[in-house]
């Protein structure tokens, strides 16, 4: 309250900088939150417009292109609600210089300061570097170079456990299942990870389909049984299986050609393989071993060239 002559004048603190509560930490996990979930679900609706099986966590253009595209879908639920998925379960929301929902020309000139100032179109480590030179300017001068030229300011109300806890527990699981478990070359599934994950509704029948006929084909690979190992093999190929397990057979299959000597037949079903996951080390490493075979050496150490530059801890490479 100020006084103005015989009359006291309530002071309005919401705009002025020295007051208003900046919360660097919540905001970038809530915009972490919200990029994962419009990332995941990208990935999900190409894959089934394409049929093709693709995960945020080995597809670098999927990342930057819907980080892109989320410019426009922020901008609207701005808009529209003046928060974001992330930005709800911690309860923070976007206003305007009059204390309402930013109109979408605002939201949209928000949303693309901060894909271009803030994360640098997503551009993995050069936009760790804009992240912390923005969060310097916060702390520094209390509002984002976004929310001053939009005439834009965040307000934070108190957060409540259960929407951090969701916050969490969303944030663990999407990074879990579609950056982690994609590239791990052979997923091996123990009790507490698939009761784990199918706690949190994610289907890991895909992933015991495909580890039972890994191991199916190493019993019969080890005991020298060739010839069943291929029958086994393409009788599940012929079943028309997702294309996690698709995968599988088609590594299996290099593996069995490279071992029984088929080198060109190893190199076609690598390759279809490396298709569907076109970062596997040990992908590159079995390609690069029917390549050295067949004299191809060049095409060799490109191939092992890849393996290590995908795991610089894959003891198969060898040139």
């Amino acid at each position: 309250m100020q006084y103005y002559g015989n009359n006291y004048v309530m002071y309005d603190y919401s705009n002025d900088p020295m007051y208003i509560e900046i919360r660097p930490w919540p905001r970038f996990w809530a915009r972490i939150l919200d990029y994962l979930l419009f990332i995941t679900a990208a990935g999900f609706i190409y894959g089934k417009v394409t049929g093709s099986q693709i995960s945020p966590g080995n597809s670098l253009w999927l990342n930057i292109a819907a980080i892109a595209a989320w410019v426009l879908i922020e901008a609207l639920l701005l808009c529209l609600l003046g928060t974001t998925p992330g930005k709800w379960l911690l309860n923070i929301s976007v206003r305007d210089e009059n204390g309402k929902k930013p109109g979408f020309g605002k939201a949209l000139k928000r949303s693309l300061l901060v894909w271009l100032c803030g994360t640098l179109a997503g551009i993995p480590v050069i936009s760790a570097v804009t992240l912390i030179l923005s969060y310097w300017h916060l702390t520094k001068s209390r509002v984002t170079l976004w929310d001053s030229k939009a005439a834009c300011s965040v307000t934070h109300d108190y957060m409540k456990s259960l929407k951090v806890f969701a916050l969490i527990a969303l944030i663990s699981v999407i990074t879990i299942s579609q950056y982690l478990l994609p590239n791990n070359d052979r997923l091996m599934l123990g009790d507490f990870s698939t009761v784990f994950l199918n706690y949190y509704g994610i289907d890991t029948s895909r992933f015991s389909k495909s580890y039972s006929i890994d191991k199916e084909f190493e019993k019969l690979l080890d005991k020298g049984k060739y010839e069943e190992a291929e029958i086994m093999l393409f009788a599940e190929l012929g079943k028309s299986p997702d294309p996690y397990t698709k995968d599988t057979i088609y590594h299996d299959l290099g593996v069995l050609y490279n071992e029984t000597g088929e080198y060109l037949k190893a190199i076609t079903y690598i390759e279809k393989s490396l298709k569907i996951t076109p970062n596997s080390s040990v992908e590159y490493s079995n390609y690069g071993n029917a390549l050295y075979a067949l004299d191809r050496i060049q095409e060799a150490r490109n191939a092992y060239n890849s393996a290590s530059h995908l795991d610089i801890n894959n003891s198969h490479v060898y040139y």
